[in-house]
This record gives structure tokens, C-alpha cells and sequence, in this order.
């Protein structure tokens, strides 16, 4: 499936029609304008989902392990601020063709319990302040981040923001504990093939998982620094069985991407 504005805004509209997250749900700011240094992450805790005993998904390691993101880089992050849920990692902002800007980022669950539908806005600004432009995540791999565990995700700006704007991160999510909208699939296959990432996805859950699924893509450069990201579909779109997959082909659209990291996702309901 090739992807690009098209594909960025039909997510974008199936995303807006899905729950937002609860008004006590967990909330930080942070400040970043590039790529942050990987450093060792804080050890984390014992994840509040259920995972097999010797998976934690508190490093990048864990979580491809345990099947939510396939790929080669084994960034580590920051350990985040205790209690919180906040952007821990952010790329350079990426203008598209399209005049839309992307910028990659990284959230830490820091706090006790594992939460879901995060969401980050993202504030850009000059060097005087003035707001230039906001975005919001359209999508978090794994979508259900444990205590001490990280997540993928990008901000979306359109129109398209200065490549030298500061972005100011405010971040808010749901416990699990009440329950899951997104399901991840296990990824099987994350594959370099031309200008496209492919891949395939399986259901190992006792459950159907519902379309339509998204690919998440987050590319590295080569000292494993977040560089930007892409979306796509997976195929077929409807309900797939436990033990059924899916398959994908996101368009590169020409961007450099020496690594990647892939996830994908559906929903439970």
C-alpha cells in the first residue's frame, strides 16, 4: 500500500473520531528542537500488563522481544521525569513535499501503571516565543506503554513549520486500567525493499483485532538518533482472526531511513 497525504489524513479523521483521554489523565511538558543523545535508561518497573514474566518493555530490546515493534536499532532514552508521561526523545523537524512538517518523538512512562492513548501536542515557536504552529500524535508503538516503558510516535504540523523552530510538548494519557481502544499486532517482518518499508503483522491475541490498521514507521539515522517518520495501512482493513496478519507497504517518499522501527496496530473494539 503506498502511502502520503492521503493516507496522513484519513488517520488523521479515523483518529479523531476515537475517544479522547480521561480529564485526570497524566500530563507533562517538555522542550526540544533536535535530535536527542542516547543515554541508559532508568530501570523500570514491573509492567501493569500482561506480558509474558520475563518481558519488562522498559528498553527498546524488551519491546521487540515481546513482537510490538520489529527492526534493528536498539536506541536507549532518558529516563524521564518520576510520575509523568513526557516526550523524552524528539527528531528534526521534517518538511514534506506536501508543505507539512513531521517531527519524531519518544514518550517515557514514568509513572506506576501502565497507560494508553497517549496524545502530545506539539507547540512550534521562534526565538521570540510566537507560536508558529500546533500539532497533534496521530499514533503511538507500542500503543500501550507499561511503567518505565517508552513509545514511538511522530507530531503532525500542516501547514509546515521552520526547520529551526523550538517545539514545546505537552503530553496527556489514559490508564490502561479502564480498558484498551488500540491493539498491536505482533511484527513479524520489517523489511528494506526499493523506497518502501514492507512487512507483515499477526493477531496473537485470544481476540479478533479490528481495522482499519495503521503502520507505524520510525526511522534512525545511522548513530541510531530518532530522524523522522512515516504512516501507512496494512492489508486487508476489515477484522483479523487470532492467528490471521496483515501485510503493508509504506512509501518512503524518498526520505533517507538507514534503520527503522515498525509497529502496527488495530482496535479491540
Amino acid at each position: 500500500m503506498r502511502t502520503g497525504f492521503l493516507a496522513m489524513s484519513t488517520l488523521v479523521l479515523a483518529l479523531a473520531a476515537c475517544s479522547t483521554p480521561e480529564a485526570n489523565s497524566t500530563g507533562d511538558r517538555a522542550t526540544s528542537s533536535s535530535p536527542s543523545a542516547a543515554v541508559t535508561a532508568a530501570a523500570p518497573s514491573t509492567p501493569a500488563i500482561a506480558v509474558p514474566a520475563e518481558v519488562k518493555l522498559g528498553t527498546v530490546t524488551d519491546i521487540v522481544a515481546a513482537g510490538w515493534l520489529a527492526g534493528i536499532p536498539r536506541p536507549s532514552f532518558p529516563s524521564g521525569p518520576q510520575g509523568k508521561v513526557a516526550v523524552v526523545a524528539s527528531g528534526p523537524v521534517t518538511v514534506r513535499p506536501t508543505k507539512t512538517s513531521i517531527v519524531p518523538i519518544v514518550v517515557r512512562n514514568s509513572t506506576q501503571k501502565a497507560v494508553t492513548n497517549v496524545e502530545v501536542t506539539g507547540a512550534a515557536m521562534d526565538a521570540t516565543g510566537k507560536i508558529l504552529g500546533s500539532a497533534h500524535s496521530l499514533i503511538f508503538s507500542p500503543t500501550t506503554a507499561p511503567s518505565g516503558g517508552v513509545a514511538f510516535g511522530f507530531v503532525y504540523f500542516d501547514p509546515m513549520i521552520p526547520e529551526d523552530a523550538k517545539i514545546d510538548f505537552t503530553v496527556v494519557s489514559k490508564s490502561a486500567a479502564g480498558g484498551l481502544n488500540a491493539q498491536d499486532l505482533t511484527v513479524e517482518q520489517a523489511n528494506v525493499v526499493g523506497d518502501s518499508i514492507t512487512g507483515k503483522a499477526t493477531n496473537k491475541h485470544a481476540y479478533a483485532v479490528k481495522g482499519s490498521f495503521t503502520v507505524n514507521v520510525t526511522c534512525f539515522d545511522e548513530a541510531g538518533a530518532l530522524l523522522t517518520s512515516e504512516i501507512g495501512f496494512a492489508s486487508p482493513t476489515a477484522s483479523v482472526a487470532p492467528g490471521d496478519s496483515v501485510t503493508c507497504q509504506v512509501d518512503l517518499h524518498g526520505t533517507p531511513c538507514p534503520s527503522s522501527l515498525v509497529g502496527v496496530s488495530g482496535s479491540q473494539y
